[in-house]
């Protein structure tokens, strides 16, 4: 009915956004990166799917009479970098100018529910929605998941 579950991942990217109107012009740019780990215990109430059940070459009927709901909670940690830069001018002089930079790290504790669907002996796609409790900056980073994550179970 228990399985633990250990996880990498990352999301990195970036926004350049360059607007003109007449003799004004707005160029704003972000760069932001996230790097996260974590553990989760999830719980299945009408058993953990009976991989050994599907046959070497299941349908997809069968695959799904064997998925299963689960509840989870876990922890995570996870790092943020973020950078922004925008530029205001009229007429090519420069008429406002800012920047932001910002660098946390953070923990959180995190409950939801979600889906396992297998498709083989050891590969599966999981269907999940969480919410996040941080502990750092709450008002801004608390808030809902919604996870498709693909799971190799050794």
């Amino acid at each position: 009915h228990l399985v633990w579950t250990y996880y990498v991942g990352a999301g990195a990217g970036k926004d350049i956004n360059h607007q003109r109107f007449l003799y004004q012009t707005l160029e704003v740019d972000f760069k932001y990166g996230y790097y996260y780990t974590g553990i989760t215990a999830e719980y299945y109430p009408w058993e953990v799917p009976a991989v050994s059940a599907i046959p070497a070459a299941p349908s997809w009927e069968q695959r799904l009479r064997t998925s299963r709901p689960f509840l989870l909670a876990g922890f995570e940690s996870g790092y943020v970098s973020a950078e922004g830069e925008g530029d205001y001018t009229v007429s090519g002089m420069n008429v406002y100018h800012d920047e932001q930079k910002i660098r946390d790290w953070l923990f959180s504790c995190l409950f939801g529910i979600g889906w396992a669907l297998p498709l083989n002996d050891h590969w599966s796609i999981n269907l999940s929605g969480d919410y996040k409790f941080h502990f750092y900056r709450p008002e801004e980073y608390n808030g809902w998941n919604v996870i498709t994550a693909v799971r190799y179970r050794f």
